[in-house]
């Protein structure tokens, strides 16, 4: 049977083999008509063009669906990877990289924590660099192997007038602890390009007041663990590395009056406004030991000092005031108290109540 869209002309023979319905539809493959036709030619005449057949939309099944968001993740895997690796190969490059690496190597003390010798490494672990305008700072972390076993080590660096230098590493002992390792001067900066490792009194200056802090913050951690030797010790180093320094003279004097030598923390402290008049907190402590010796006369001079560079601390008004009572003047003692409530601070008041009560 010969079948004639009337949308395009299209001539289709259908074999009456497969005409297995008197009623029969079908859409033309060039204009898209729906064409009914019937077993009888009679019928056959009257075929009509329906309207254009919709095209069939396209489903994805799971699996496919499961296929490509696996491809797309390990698209993102290798494309993060990448990243990191390229990260990673710039961070091997930097001098920052290098200087800290050659620290590692060449410290003595590490070598010996790993048995007298680095086997393999220092392996790059972790970084983070800030750096502008020939300022910086950057925390490298490495793992060290050797024959003893392996640890983590992290070195910290410094980036000034466009020099990096190595202010101190960490590493972990045996025992879990951390145990912080500083550098010599010969290791701690690499030289300049193009002037050697010459340096300038400022660079000196600010190298040396950089190890005297690093000493410092060491110390407050022997001292919170209740290791006092090693906490003075620490303050010593901090004070030959920089005797300028007033924060280590501080420092170790209190340490000296919390372990009971008085007078050598009274030195210290002494030295301490000798460096910097302005110390207010080194007044307060002074004004504490001469209290606790029994000498008010300079406990109150002390703390007149304390009130004179901090006049609104009202602490100072009752310290004063109570080396005045101590020393047998009632009338000045009752004053400091008004004034040290007056400024807020809750002891002060209390006192100044009990004052009142007694007279």
């Amino acid at each position: 049977m010969k079948v004639t869209c009337p949308g395009c002309s299209t001539v289709y023979t259908v074999p009456e083999n497969r005409l297995t319905k008197e009623l029969t539809q079908m859409g033309c493959r060039k204009c898209g008509a729906n064409l009914v036709f019937f077993r009888s030619p009679e019928a056959a005449a009257r075929s009509v063009p329906g309207p254009p057949a919709q095209p069939e939309k396209k489903r994805w099944s799971p699996v496919k669906l499961l296929k490509y968001a696996a491809i797309g993740f390990l698209a993102l895997v290798v494309v993060g990877a990448a990243a990191v690796y390229g990260l990673f190969y710039m961070a091997k490059r930097s001098e920052e990289y290098k200087l800290a690496r050659a620290f590692i190597i060449k410290n003595p003390e590490i070598n010996r924590a790993l048995g007298g010798r680095i086997d393999e490494g220092p392996s790059l672990t972790s970084f983070n660099v800030k750096s502008s305008k020939g300022q910086g700072r950057a925390d490298m972390g490495f793992e060290v192997a050797g024959p003893a076993g392996s640890t983590d080590v992290r070195v910290l660096l410094k980036k000034e007038e466009g020099v990096w230098r190595v202010v101190k590493a960490e590493y972990l002992g045996r025992d879990g602890r951390q145990i912080m390792v500083l550098p010599g001067r010969a290791e701690a900066a690499a030289p300049k390009p193009g002037k050697g490792a010459a340096q300038k009194p400022q660079e000196k200056r600010m190298l040396a007041r950089e190890r005297s802090k690093v000493h410092l913050d060491l110390a407050r951690r022997y001292f919170r663990d209740k290791m006092f030797k090693h906490a003075l010790r620490e303050c010593t180093r901090a004070i030959s590395a920089d005797p300028k320094n007033p924060d280590a003279y501080f420092q170790r004097g209190v340490y000296h009056v919390k372990n009971g030598a008085e007078e050598k923390g009274l030195n210290d402290l002494k030295k301490t406004v000798a460096l910097d008049p302005g110390y207010a907190r080194a007044y307060e402590y002074m004004g504490w030991v001469y209290g606790s010796k029994k000498d008010y006369d300079e406990s109150v001079a002390q703390f007149s000092r304390l009130i004179e560079l901090k006049p609104r601390y009202g602490k100072a008004y009752y310290q004063r005031g109570a080396a005045y009572f101590k020393k047998g003047d009632a009338k000045s003692a009752l004053r400091d108290m008004e004034r040290s409530c007056k400024l807020g601070y809750k002891m002060g008041c209390e006192t100044l109540r009990q004052f009142k009560k007694a007279i």
